[in-house]
């Protein structure tokens, strides 16, 4: 070795000793800063500290695995974090992740490491759609002055997660890579399974009151001690069903996985009392079956009859386990769904002492008000988290009112972006279902015709829950499966040729 070759050797590895002693030093001295910091200022300054090594590491990680880290994180972390570990506040996680996600979609684009939005028929008008939400939610607030605060909290459940449907559209995160997540659904449901049990049959039978069984979320988040995101958990559970025997149908999942999958889904809705599934159970057969049922009489009636049967299960079981003898509603069925309609279609049911509403009542509540008020605020509504009632903000609106005006998703929309947000965002989830169902029928993508037609039954689900409850309003688990199942329609039919596309349409028009 000549001694060129033997100086250069030594100057790297002085060089190298050199960056082992600087980052050793930097790691100290970090250390030392961060504890003077946490030390001063408490467990917030704690939680700053993290937040921002968290954001820092954020920034290197592929944004593949950012996306799955955020659908990790909400489906089986926050749940937790809030029932098990009485962390209240961790419900924003899932909202943080998802500005952040935001952040590093425009930081990679500006950097040309994402590619951009390719044309797309079918995408354009669901993404048009989901603008003009935005646009409206927007112009409410700046219009009726929404303070500052106001503007964060609520709108983190307007526009956050939607970083999420980006995400699809630019092409960070692909079609298959939501496929092989799917795969995952049902080790989710045999996780959630003991999670359900324990809630029944422990923390249920050791409440008291009315509505002890509101305690069975699954991993979906609430309080042990009150409600929760029971009526997610349902929905999530149905949807999964759907999926399931669509590739089933398909020949996509064997009948063994379908059966036991459909077991651990349908387990939880059995034992928490979700009355919308009443609804839900024979819209997804008719939604799996729809096509097969019309073509065949036969398989029509036998259709309808499996529909009463298991409707009339369900109505059973639900009688056996959460009404009391001694009750209205215990004496026998009939009673049972006579208080149900009483409570959910009453114009008039409105209890100004617990603060109860029931669902129709909610929507003639506010129709009634606006016939007073002026024609803006019924257009435009009152702002972003005007019926808002929380710790850190109560709405204008909220402190009017002694009990909560946003019964439903849809009526929330409706009191604070008005009539035009409200149209808005239902006809984006409209259109994707509607986008879902031909590209289903278009053999371009038949491979993934199957979890197509799934995507049609989930979007289908979510709008019929818009009515009904709020969890698309406001559960991060729901927000996020619509943005997924909205963003792989849209990337499904990304490329697609003109011609193709304009096929499908011809064929669903057919249909």
């Amino acid at each position: 070795m000549n001694s060129t070759a033997v100086a250069t050797r030594r100057n790297q590895v002085r060089w190298n000793l050199f960056q082992l002693v600087a980052l050793t030093l930097a790691i100290l001295a970090g250390s030392v800063f961060t504890g003077l910091v946490v030390g001063v200022g408490g467990s917030y300054a704690a939680l700053a500290v993290v937040g921002a090594l968290l954001f820092v590491a954020g920034m290197f990680l592929p944004l593949k695995t950012l996306v799955l880290i955020i659908f990790a994180v909400v489906y089986l972390a926050v749940g937790q974090l809030q029932y098990f570990a009485r962390i209240d506040k961790a419900f924003w996680i899932p909202y943080l992740l998802g500005l952040f996600l935001y952040i590093r979609l425009l930081a990679d684009s500006v950097k040309n490491q994402s590619p951009t939005i390719e044309n797309s028929r079918f995408g354009k008008v669901i993404l048009v759609f989901v603008g003009l939400f935005f646009l409206a939610s927007i112009a409410a607030s700046l219009i009726q002055g929404v303070a500052p605060l106001q503007w964060l909290v609520g709108g983190k459940e307007y526009f956050f997660l939607w970083s999420v449907l980006l995400a699809f559209v630019v092409g960070a995160f692909k079609p298959h890579d939501f496929e092989r997540m799917l795969k995952f659904a049902p080790w989710f449901m045999a996780l959630q399974l003991p999670a359900v049990l324990y809630q029944r049959f422990y923390i249920a039978n050791n409440r008291l009151g009315s509505s002890t069984f509101d305690a069975v979320v699954g991993l979906f988040g609430g309080d042990p001690n009150g409600g929760g995101a029971s009526g997610a958990m349902a929905i999530f559970s149905l949807i999964v069903i759907g999926f399931v025997l669509e590739g089933w149908r398909a020949n996509a999942v064997s009948g063994r996985r379908a059966i036991v999958t459909i077991f651990l889904a349908g387990l939880p809705i059995v034992l928490a009392e979700v009355k919308f599934a009443l609804v839900l159970v024979p819209a997804v057969i008719a939604l799996v079956y729809g096509r097969d049922i019309l073509r065949r009489p036969d398989k029509a009636l036998l259709a309808l009859l499996a529909a009463i049967v298991l409707t009339a299960g369900l109505l059973l079981v639900y009688q056996s386990q959460f009404t009391s003898d001694r009750s209205k509603q215990g004496k026998s069925l009939d009673a049972y769904v006579e208080t149900i309609i009483e409570r959910n279609t009453g114009t008039d049911f409105i209890n100004f002492r617990t603060g109860e509403m029931g669902r129709v009542a909610a929507y003639t509540h506010w129709w009634d008000a606006q016939r007073s008020a002026d024609v803006g605020s019924t257009l435009i509504g009152h702002g972003i988290g005007s019926t808002r009632i929380g710790t850190l903000v109560v709405g204008d609106l909220a402190r009017q009112y002694r009990f909560k005006l946003g019964r439903s998703s849809l009526v929330l929309y409706l009191w604070e972006v008005g009539i035009f947000g409200a149209t808005a965002i239902l006809l984006a989830l409209v259109s994707a279902v509607l986008t879902a169902r031909r590209l289903s029928l278009n053999s371009a993508v038949a491979q993934q015709a199957w979890m197509l037609r799934g995507a049609t039954i989930g979007l289908t689900l979510i709008v019929l829950s818009l009515p009904y409850n709020t969890d698309f309003a406001d559960v991060a688990q729901i927000q996020v499966l619509a943005c997924a199942l909205i963003g792989y329609v849209i990337a499904t039919g990304r490329g697609i040729s003109p011609l193709v596309q304009q096929a499908a349409f011809k064929r669903f028009d057919a249909a």
